[in-house]
């Protein structure tokens, strides 16, 4: 096919954004003086903590060079050269602190700061009222598994209405899960427009039955494929200015 020969369009397909366990804490460790404010994903699906290597960077500390044996969707105990730390975690006031005693440092974590809960999110669902999120200008450096137990354990809970999110409360804060209500450009869906030139014959020929009269004046009977193709085709295809244009799927049918 000739490139020169094709146009698309995209379109873009529109869905939630999905709310998760996320809240802004304090980190630091014993090594450094420095504090580092990040996002914490609590995560209840893992059973090991994680931190960035970015984080450790903002830290000014190196671990211990280990290798890590990871079980994820895609892989089974893919085996992962890593760092191990020790670091402090607290939240943003300074009232609770968790020593994360055993840190898997990772390049990254497969996570979108859109997943962040916001205080307009709260807005957005009215049996919410009373949660109050922090927001802080940092990256998510830092998951914590179910292998630390206080620092995913809920203190207090507002339950889902309807389609709508739900929101905790841990000893870092309030955070929001589920269903947002926010619209965001998920994926697209390219349409192809293809010249009248780059179609095939037989193709041609069922488009002349249908768009032009000189030829389709009963003289010519379609076969149960030709009737086929062109109720497929139908809706989907217009001549413009003597060109075909429109989309189409080749299917395999048969009589």
């Amino acid at each position: 096919m000739n490139a020169t020969n094709v146009k698309s369009d995209v379109i873009g397909a529109r869905t939630t954004t999905i709310g998760l366990r996320l809240v802004p804490v304090k980190v630091q460790c014993s090594k450094s003086s420095r504090v580092v404010t990040t996002y914490a994903f609590l995560d209840a699906g893992s059973n090991t903590t994680f931190c960035t290597d970015e984080l450790l960077e903002q830290l000014g500390v190196q671990g211990e060079k280990t290798a890590l044996s990871l079980t994820t969707l895609q892989h089974e105990d893919s085996l992962t050269n890593c760092s191990l730390i020790s670091l402090e975690v607290s939240d943003l006031d300074n009232n609770y602190m968790v020593e994360l005693t055993t840190v898997f440092s990772t390049e990254r974590l497969p996570l979108s700061k859109s997943s962040i809960p916001q205080q307009e999110d709260v807005h957005r669902w009215p049996y919410l009222k009373g949660v109050t999120l922090r927001r802080v200008d940092a990256s998510i450096g830092l998951l914590i598994g179910n292998n630390v137990r206080k620092a995913l354990e809920l203190k207090e809970i507002k339950h889902c209405h309807g389609k709508g999110p739900y929101a905790v409360r841990t000893i870092f804060g309030w955070t929001i899960n589920g269903r947002l209500g926010r619209n965001e450009s998920a994926h697209h869906c390219v349409k192809f427009i293809r010249s009248d030139d780059v179609l095939n014959d037989q193709f041609r020929k069922f488009c002349n039955m249908e768009f032009n009269d000189s030829t389709c004046q009963g003289q010519l009977k379609m076969s149960a494929e030709d009737s086929s193709a062109l109720g497929m085709m139908k809706g989907s295809v217009f001549l413009k200015n003597g060109t075909l244009r429109g989309s189409f799927t080749l299917e395999k049918f048969s009589t």
